[in-house]
């Protein structure tokens, strides 16, 4: 499952715009039907805030995508599409911030990797 990062926002944020913002970056991810992520807990985001008052948000918000493994169906064009997508959402959400980046981070889990699912009764 990939986590991404989005960071830099500004921190006064609402709850209904960090929904709003959650909501179209999932769908910007699904969107990528070669990801073959189609669940909410298939993806983890988390957003976090920019808390020096100096530039209040306005300077970069970079997205940095980690954990997702590499697979045949997730090309280099695949990849970029995923990252033009999820930057094209910060582009709508904040007009006003001059850069904003996605890093795709490529991942293989023979390098170490572990996980746990707890199951719900």
């Amino acid at each position: 499952m990939p986590v991404i990062f989005v960071n830099g926002l500004p921190k006064d944020m609402t709850q209904q715009a960090l929904k709003s913002l959650w909501e179209n970056m999932y769908a910007a991810v699904t969107d990528v039907k070669e990801l073959g992520f189609n669940r909410p807990e298939d993806v983890t985001f988390w957003f976090i805030p920019d808390l020096w008052d100096f530039g209040l948000g306005e300077e970069i918000i970079t997205i940095l995508v980690f954990g997702l493994f590499d697979k045949p169906e997730r090309t280099p064009e695949v990849r970029a599409r995923m990252a033009d997508n999820l930057t094209s959402i910060i582009r709508e959400f904040f007009p006003a911030v001059k850069m904003g980046e996605c890093i795709i981070y490529p991942f293989n889990p023979v390098w170490g990797f572990s996980s746990f699912e707890k199951s719900v009764k």
